[in-house]
């Protein structure tokens, strides 16, 4: 059975029937940077209007990025142990576990297990990101 993400659209103030966007994940691009990969679920140039969705895996060792989001950002860790950073707080987990970052607080990620972790990645579509320079990042798996 092949792996399907399906997203229901429904626009019943507006008289249209419901619609599904089906997306096979067999098609999907992967990106990898820095220990990271990211493969999008469900993005704006995949049909989602209002939340981004993305399958996540970090090698061991490996880490995120500080930045920080103007939406939250939900981590659903399905596998592996980890460590974020929020200002001066770390808080250690292991999955399975979810991972709840508030709008606008700088964040980052860590490996601290021996495997890949393996985790979804939830927040608000076309949310912009930024470095701890505050600049905006424009990363290439967004598109």
């Amino acid at each position: 059975m092949k792996k399907c993400f399906f997203l229901l659209l429904l626009f019943p103030f507006l008289g249209f029937a419901a619609k599904a966007i089906v997306i096979n994940h067999n098609d999907l691009q992967s990106f990898g940077k820095a220990g990271a990969t990211l493969t999008g679920l469900a993005t704006p140039s995949l049909g989602a209007k209002q939340f981004e969705v993305w399958h996540s895996s970090l090698a061991p060792g490996g880490c995120t990025p500080i930045h920080t989001h103007e939406t939250e950002e939900i981590f659903i860790y399905l596998s592996g142990k980890g460590k974020v950073v929020m200002g001066e707080e770390e808080t250690y987990f292991e999955a399975p576990c979810t991972v709840i970052c508030p709008a606008r607080v700088e964040h980052q990620f860590f490996n601290v297990g021996d495997e890949p972790s393996n985790h979804i990645v939830i927040l608000g579509s076309g949310s912009t990101i930024v470095d701890t320079n505050q600049t905006v990042m424009h990363l290439p798996w967004r598109k």
